[in-house]
């Protein structure tokens, strides 16, 4: 039976777990999408981006809350994935913190999460892990629906609420083609297939021309210069 709260006792209703992993941008519970054209460096933010929020350190200059992380690769083979995490560690970047991922044994590939099975498996790695955190990298790797077709979508979408209930997700996702000569794209515009998960997101991050372009539910558009440090490849405020 579902109770019936006026606005006050909404409003007075304890909710200890809702806080911000990322300010004003990530909430807890929440989901923001990470969309860039391939190759465009979105893995290395979306690592740099775990990193300090399992280490409770701040990242490009907003607070973080300490939470524990699983980040799931399905995108790059496992030889250049570790070789990029090798270089990023002998950088002197310190990878310590609750930052997690699936034994390359156990991972799950290719994976489709409109499979029982595979639904299952990705449903079962998030609870025995019990992050606060989960990033997918990337997006189009985890199903097999049209995502130009809203109402496809909409499945996968429920599918990842279903499994990520009370956490926050990160979805890394590919943008359309951007055309050279534009400089300053809207995330929603360039975000590719339906525009249902775009709509669905709190916040939505664009990574393009060394630039983070944003849009989010609770602050006015931003778009902050980047660039990548040498030799470990993260990004950080030019």
């Amino acid at each position: 039976m579902a109770r019936i709260l006026t606005t006050t006792e909404y409003l007075e209703t304890p909710r200890p777990n809702l806080t911000w992993l990322i300010d004003r941008q990530l909430p807890h519970p929440g989901m923001l999408l990470l969309e860039g054209p391939p190759k465009s460096g979105k893995s290395f933010l979306a690592f740099h981006l775990a990193r300090n929020i399992s280490q409770g350190k701040p990242f490009l200059g907003w607070a973080t809350k300490q939470s524990k992380v699983l980040y799931l690769q399905f995108d790059t083979s496992e030889l250049i994935w570790r070789e990029r995490l090798q270089k990023i560690q002998s950088s002197g970047v310190d990878l310590s913190g609750s930052l997690y991922t699936v034994h390359p044994d156990d991972m799950l590939l290719p994976i489709n999460i409109l499979n029982p099975q595979h639904y299952e498996w990705l449903r079962k790695v998030v609870t025995d892990c019990d992050p606060e955190l989960v990033i997918l990298d990337v997006f189009r790797e985890i199903h097999s629906a049209d995502e130009n077709d809203s109402t496809h979508m909409k499945v996968v979408g429920d599918m990842l609420i279903s499994i990520f209930r009370g956490r926050s997700l990160i979805l890394v996702h590919h943008s359309k083609k951007i055309p050279d000569d534009v400089f300053e794209p809207d995330p929603a515009q360039v975000a590719r297939g339906s525009s249902y998960l775009t709509g669905k997101v709190d916040a939505l991050w664009l990574l393009y021309k060394n630039k983070l372009f944003i849009q989010s539910r609770t602050s006015e558009p931003l778009t902050v210069s980047l660039k990548q440090s040498s030799p470990s490849g993260l990004w950080i405020i030019s």
